[in-house]
């Protein structure tokens, strides 16, 4: 699943700034959450995974497709 995610979260970066899909996956919320509703967001995990995998400055590796189609793979065999 993290190889998964991190793979998508990396062509969210890359493509156009104004398709529904970026903005909605890739925004922070304005205000706050329920009392019963799920603490993280998408993203939240997303970049929880790319940190344990030692993985920092993702969104501007990301943007250099040749490099970030590298990373995740590499790192991701270990887990």
């Amino acid at each position: 699943m993290k190889k998964v995610r991190t793979e998508w979260a990396g062509h969210l970066v890359g493509i156009s700034d104004d398709t529904t899909v970026k903005e909605v996956l890739l925004r922070k919320p304005d205000g706050g959450r329920g009392a019963a509703r799920q603490k993280l967001i998408w993203l939240d995990c997303c970049e929880e995974d790319l940190k344990s995998m030692g993985v920092k400055g993702w969104k501007e590796i990301a943007e250099d497709r040749s490099v970030w189609a590298i990373i995740p793979r590499d790192k991701l065999v270990k887990l």
